[in-house]
């Protein structure tokens, strides 16, 4: 009789133990959507402060993301960074000393694009997006339209190809492109 109630005692502690496990996948993955929520939200304020400089500027997007910075267009320095990555907020006070590749946790890719992408169609071209692993197997859009969108996957080229999006070519200072690096 005893070790009935031994072996139903296990039971009823796997049992548990099973819950607390699901319990805890469940928390973690609602934690993660709402993260990811957060960013598109950061998505949306950028997108917003691009389209108003472009207004600005005979609608010519930015060189980059710290003219939204150093223009007074978005001087949040949390907006940049994903709320998934833990990378470092900068200071307000120094915010002048901004770098995308730092202290971003998005790609850029609007240098030299125009709000009508130069012939593409502006809800297809991106014109920011995550940085690979900012989410697991997921990847937020923004696009020059200023529509933003979340897909699955885990590398933007992946999800291009798939979804048929139009990927600009990063343009670093100076004129060179992510092409001329490479090579």
């Amino acid at each position: 009789m005893q070790a009935a109630d031994h072996r139903r005692w296990l039971k009823y502690i796997a049992a548990v133990a099973g819950a607390f496990v699901i319990l805890c996948a469940a928390a973690t993955w609602a934690r993660e959507k709402a993260r990811r929520i957060s960013c598109l939200g950061n998505f949306k304020s950028i997108g917003l402060a691009l389209r108003m400089y472009s207004g600005d500027n005979q609608a010519h997007f930015p060189p980059s993301l710290r003219y939204l910075i150093t223009e007074q267009y978005l001087t949040t320095a949390k907006v940049y960074t994903c709320p998934s990555t833990g990378t470092e907020t900068l200071a307000s006070a120094r915010l002048l000393e901004f770098d995308e590749e730092r202290h971003s946790d998005y790609v850029y890719r609007g240098s030299g694009l125009t709000e009508d992408c130069q012939g593409q169609d502006p809800a297809r071209t991106v014109l920011l997006h995550d940085r690979e692993g900012n989410h697991h197997q997921f990847v937020n859009v923004l696009f020059s339209n200023g529509a933003v969108e979340g897909y699955r996957g885990s590398s933007m080229s992946q999800i291009a190809g798939r979804e048929g999006l139009i990927i600009p070519l990063v343009r670093f200072p100076g004129g060179s492109t992510e092409d001329d690096r490479q090579e």
